[in-house]
Order: C-alpha cells, then sequence, then structure tokens
C-alpha cells in the first residue's frame, strides 16, 4: 500500500515548549530541508500517533515526556508526493541542552525568533491556535511546487 501514489501518510508534530522557547530543528533532509520545523516524524505501522511522537521526542531531542497534549490535526495534501495527516501535540518540559542530532540542528527559541526563520507556511497559523488556546483542523492545500494554495480551519 506504500506504493499508492497521493496516500496520505501519518505523521506527528512535536511542539517542546520551556518557559518562552521552543524547540524547533533546521531539517538535513527533504521535505522541508533547510527549514525551521518542531520535531516530528512518521508513524510507524502498528504505532499509534502519541507513541509515535514520545518516540521522535526521544530519538530527536534525548528526552522522555510523560505528558502530551493533542492540541491539533494538519492534513496537507498536494498533486505529489507530500500528502500528510499530521497529530500535533504540545509538551511542557524543563529546558535542556539540546543534543547533536541527525536530522539537523536543534536550536530553542523564541516566537519572535521563529518568525524570522525560514518555517513551513502552517507553522505560524499552528502557534496562533496554541497561544489562543484552540483547537484546530487545518486543512493546507499545495500546488505541485509546494506553494500553499489555501489553509482552511474546520474548527471555528
Amino acid at each position: 500500500m506504500d506504493d499508492i501514489s497521493g496516500l496520505k501518510r501519518n505523521a506527528v508534530i512535536c511542539i517542546l515548549r520551556s518557559g518562552d522557547k521552543y524547540l524547533f530543528l533546521e531539517r538535513k533532509k527533504m521535505p522541508n530541508r533547510g527549514r525551521w520545523v518542531p520535531i516530528g516524524g512518521k508513524v510507524d505501522p502498528y504505532e499509534s500517533p502519541t507513541d509515535a511522537a514520545k518516540r521522535e521526542i526521544y530519538e530527536e531531542a534525548g528526552v522522555v515526556v510523560d505528558h502530551l497534549k493533542v492540541i491539533g490535526v494538519l492534513c496537507e495534501t498536494s498533486p505529489i508526493e507530500y500528502n500528510w495527516n499530521c497529530f500535533v501535540y504540545l509538551s511542557e518540559v524543563p529546558f535542556f541542552e539540546p543534543p547533536i542530532c541527525d536530522e539537523g540542528n536543534l536550536a530553542w527559541l523564541t516566537i519572535d525568533e521563529i518568525k524570522k526563520l525560514d518555517t513551513p507556511p502552517t507553522t505560524i497559523p499552528i502557534f496562533e491556535s496554541l497561544f489562543e488556546s484552540k483547537y484546530f483542523i487545518f486543512e493546507a492545500k499545495y500546488n505541485d511546487a509546494l506553494s500553499l494554495l489555501s489553509l482552511i480551519n474546520h474548527i471555528v
């Protein structure tokens, strides 16, 4: 089934917050190579999204988290091989020095710093919902160059 063109894959986006800082990753790999993103990754076969989030946080940041809060869902659709259902989680963690990560460079950033960086076009809307304490279900549509065509929140 993995070979079906356009099939959506499940993934997790893990927002780690310590005070007013968020752990972000400057990605080395596609998708989003060179962009700054929260940590996360694919949900493995037979794995729940919550277990995937805990695994990704441990693999990329070296931290074990006990409490994760689902803050929303992001559904991304494009005419190319970029089709995702992303479960977005938030976890409050004590500050720690970011470890070396195979996926890219990790750094703690404030929202003002994040706004100045190259991030995916869905990042700031996700954070705006987080700051407003509003759950979201975003539907993002992209063209074949992965430029965002529309972003709709199905919870208003």
